[in-house]
């Protein structure tokens, strides 16, 4: 794997763990019928490939 898929990995999963602990917390939204888990992956996954491409447009300009 190179750097960048490293780094990017990493992100998903902090991603994943922190949005698991935000919703611990929130009582679950019953209206939407999804897992926490499910939401979790999908929000990690989103944070795991925008965050790269916002810090890279920071450190270029």
């Amino acid at each position: 794997m190179t750097r960048d898929l490293k780094i990017r990995a990493a992100l998903i999963v902090l991603g994943m763990a922190l949005v698991a602990m935000i919703l611990s917390h929130i009582p679950p939204i019953n209206s939407l019928h999804l897992s926490p888990l499910i939401i979790a992956v999908l929000l990690g996954a989103l944070v795991g490939n925008i965050v790269p491409r916002i810090l890279k447009l920071v450190v270029l300009s």
